[in-house]
């Protein structure tokens, strides 16, 4: 059983070796390291800080990732990212399997409440935090409804979506509301949702739902866009909803 996920976490600094590197995408990879040897749990939704010794980058060694694996996955933690221009990314996507990174978490308060119906609100990598929550809640096979809006520019691109798609079978308090934004830019077929994540789907996503919390995460614009549709549309309360913006680095 995973520790309760109301309580406080303190950072623990550690030096990790790589477990495993898995493709996700063509441009998502999900790195698998070690825990460390000392007491270590954090909250699904948190974050940590990845250094790699060596990298010459004009933003440093280290970047931060929210945690894609659960509380429960005690085999390793996990950080799930998109490849992009920096020497760190760079580097970061060379690492193979048996090299060692420096990580210090967790950190952050964009986490799952237990108590009320959660709605993920997220586009591109800004799904991460909200697998951990996921996973997390699927182990506890908790009595919480979960329901994922979540949007990507080509069906290749749906980060998780086979791992989605098959708890919802398993699982139904697990609504995923998967979309692609470019069906005509993808070379597998697409059979769902078209589009963003907008006031329409969010509409439809909140159905039914009493009290609920909404989590959005993902680029600036489109967390502003969404916190807008849920604080002035459709008019959810200050306290239902929670923000994570992710830059590009």
């Amino acid at each position: 059983m995973a520790p309760d996920d109301r309580e406080a976490r303190s950072p623990v600094e550690w030096e990790a070796a790589v477990l495993a590197v898995r493709d996700e995408t063509p441009t998502v990879k999900t790195f698998r390291f070690e825990r460390p040897d000392v007491p270590f749990t954090f909250r699904p939704g948190q974050y940590m800080a990845v250094r790699i010794g060596g990298v010459d980058d004009p933003r440093g060694d280290s970047r931060t990732f929210s945690i894609s694996s659960s509380p429960s996955d005690l085999d390793g933690i996990s950080v799930t990212t998109r490849l992009g221009p920096s020497p760190f990314k760079q580097r970061l996507f060379r690492l193979e399997a048996g090299e060692d990174v420096n990580l210090w978490g967790p950190f952050g308060s964009f986490v799952l409440e237990p108590n009320h119906p959660a709605v993920l609100l997220g586009g591109g990598i800004g799904v991460t935090p909200f697998r951990s929550m996921i996973r997390f809640a699927a182990v506890e096979r908790r009595d919480q409804v979960i329901v994922l809006l979540y949007s990507s520019r080509t069906s290749e691109e749906v980060v998780y979506r086979r791992e989605f798609e098959d708890l919802a079978r398993t699982w139904p308090n697990f609504r995923p509301m998967l979309c692609v934004s470019r069906p005509e830019e993808s070379k597998e077929p697409w059979p769902g949702r078209t589009g963003h994540v907008d006031a329409a789907l969010v509409r439809e996503g909140l159905a039914g739902l009493r009290h609920p919390v909404c989590y959005i995460c993902g680029p600036p614009g489109m967390v502003q866009g969404l916190h807008a549709i849920l604080a002035r549309e459709i008019r959810l309360p200050p306290g239902q909803i929670r923000t994570e913006s992710f830059t590009g680095y």
